[in-house]
C-alpha cells in the first residue's frame, strides 16, 4: 500500500492529532507502516502501538479504523487528481477539496465542474449534472475543456429530467436558438467552454 505526507497529515489535523507530541515523527510512522503493509488486515492495532509509543496517546480501535479508511481515501484522491493533471488541458485548472472529498475542474468563472467522489455526483455550477463514474472523468473533463458546446442552465428542475427524458438543469444548445433561451425565465445562464453569454444574475 502507498500514502504520503499531505495524506496523512490532512487526517491527522482532521482528527486534531495535530497538538501531539512528535507529530511529524508519528505521521513517518504511519507512512513506514502503510508503505510496508500489503492489507490493512492487523492495522488498527499497529496504529494504537504506533500512537501509544510515539505520541504516548491512548488511541480507541473504532478510532484507527476510521483514521486507516480516511487515509485510504485522502490517497485515492490524491492518485486520481494526479491521473487528472497528468492531461495537459487540465492540469492548470484542476483543485482539490480534501475535506469533501471533491476535485473542482474551473474551465473559467462561469464554467465551474465539481465532482464529488464519496457520492459519485458530479455537479456543473453547483447543480446536479450526472453520476459520473471515477473512471469517467478523465474523458468528460477533457471534453468540457475542448468540445465546442453551447450549454443552457435551468434555474428550476426541467420536467422531461423527472422522466428521465433529459439533464436536469442542463442543455445543450445550437447558436442559432441562444436570443430564444435569454427570454425564457427559467434559464439563469448561457455558457461555453470559453466564456459566459449570458447570466440573469
Amino acid at each position: 500500500m502507498k500514502t504520503n505526507y499531505q495524506d496523512v497529515a490532512f487526517v491527522l489535523d482532521y482528527y486534531n492529532f495535530n497538538d501531539l507530541n512528535d507529530n511529524d515523527k508519528l505521521i513517518g510512522a504511519i507512512i513506514e507502516l502503510w508503505t510496508n503493509s500489503k492489507n490493512s488486515i492487523g492495522m488498527p492495532d499497529k496504529f494504537i502501538s504506533l500512537f501509544h509509543d510515539i505520541a504516548n496517546y491512548a488511541l480507541d480501535k473504532r478510532t484507527a479504523k476510521k483514521i486507516i479508511y480516511d487515509i485510504s481515501c485522502q490517497q485515492y484522491l490524491s492518485d486520481l487528481y494526479d491521473e487528472l493533471s497528468s492531461c495537459d488541458v487540465l492540469k492548470d485548472k484542476l483543485t482539490v477539496d480534501r475535506k469533501n472529498e471533491t476535485i473542482i475542474l474551473k474551465v473559467h468563472e462561469g464554467f465551474i465542474v465539481k465532482s464529488k467522489l464519496t457520492l459519485q455526483r458530479t455537479y456543473i455550477n453547483d447543480k446536479f449534472y450526472y453520476d459520473i463514474e471515477d473512471q469517467d472523468l478523465l474523458a468528460c473533463y477533457c471534453d468540457f475543456v475542448k468540445d465546442d458546446c453551447i450549454y443552457v442552465q435551468y434555474r428550476r428542475r426541467r420536467l422531461l429530467s423527472y422522466l428521465h427524458l433529459s439533464n436536469r438543469y442542463l442543455k445543450e444548445i445550437k447558436a442559432s436558438k441562444i436570443e430564444k433561451y435569454k427570454n425564457d425565465k427559467n434559464v439563469e445562464m448561457i455558457f461555453t467552454n470559453k466564456e459566459l453569454i449570458y447570466s440573469r444574475h
